[in-house]
């Protein structure tokens, strides 16, 4: 993980090398017509990736390949249009084998699939009309090889984290985060397990100010009915150490706290070997992510 870029001019250009499991944070605010994310190389002017909102243009995100001074096929199916004038986003590219992965403000948004090697992307460049608050390059984040038997561990991972599954089926699983919740802005934690596809299976988010306990699924991008339910007082307290522990079986994720179960919550998604990695986000520090 490098250190983050805090509000750097726009046009930005930055040396970059890309792999599988390389990503980029972008939080920013738009304030005109257009801007463009751009993965660039391996001549100055070949775009492989180039991400445009335009709300000149009627609220779309064109996505684009740029190679030998011609502009290729645009792309501009999406799942609406996450960009609001005026809004702080947060952007993050995902570089996969075969195909750039893009969310935004948390949410799975498109896939783009190369159409140049990314091993050839030598800049990301930051153009238009957006204010950038910071900028941060990560990798997806593997569990440490172990020996046989013994379980994955994170240590100390950086916020937002991508821990990636290390079996083949989260079935008889369990999977422990610790931390601290923070009192910063947004003031909740989500805990998402998700497939490769962004449907995700559970979103487990506490939201401290609103004592509120919220689960729920979003598959093929809409959302379910909510569970907020619990069977004990609201248990998270800014500054507080925690240790939550997910344990997956056939039926549900069983959800325990300090050693203790503060709800179920039933599968809505199945084969739960399509279950890939765990993120999280929000407000918190993060001191282990388990996996056994």
């Amino acid at each position: 993980m490098s250190a983050p870029m805090f509000n750097p001019i726009v046009p930005l250009n930055v040396n970059v090398s890309l792999r599988p499991g390389f990503m980029v944070y972008i939080n920013g605010t738009p304030n005109g017509g257009r801007f463009s994310v751009n993965f660039k190389g391996p001549r100055p002017d070949d775009h492989a990736l180039h991400f445009n909102p335009r709300f000149d243009s009627g609220n779309i995100v064109v996505r684009n390949t740029k190679r030998n001074g011609m502009w290729e096929a645009e792309e501009r199916a999406s799942n609406g249009f996450p960009f609001m004038m005026g809004q702080p986003f947060e952007l993050i590219i995902l570089c996969q084998q075969h195909q750039y992965k893009i969310a935004v403000n948390g949410r799975h948004f498109i896939e783009y699939g190369h159409r140049i090697n990314m091993q050839n992307v030598r800049f990301l460049s930051i153009e238009g009309a957006v204010q950038i608050s910071m900028v941060r390059f990560d990798h997806e984040v593997q569990p440490q090889p172990q020996p046989m038997g013994v379980p994955s561990l994170i240590n100390n991972p950086a916020v937002p984290c991508t821990a990636v599954v290390p079996f083949k089926n989260i079935r008889g699983r369990r999977v422990t985060v610790s931390g601290i919740p923070q009192n910063r802005n947004p003031h909740r934690i989500m805990f998402d397990f998700v497939s490769d596809s962004g449907d995700i299976f559970l979103h487990f988010n506490p939201r401290i100010p609103e004592r509120a306990m919220v689960r729920n699924t979003e598959k093929n991008k809409c959302w379910g009915q909510e569970e907020r339910a619990l069977s004990v007082p609201f248990p998270f307290q800014y500054g507080v150490p925690f240790q939550l522990m997910f344990r997956v079986d056939q039926a549900a994720f069983h959800v325990e706290l300090n050693g203790m179960e503060i709800c179920t919550y039933a599968h809505r998604i199945r084969p739960l070997n399509l279950i890939r990695t765990l993120r999280i986000n929000g407000a918190v520090n993060l001191t282990k992510v388990q996996f056994e």
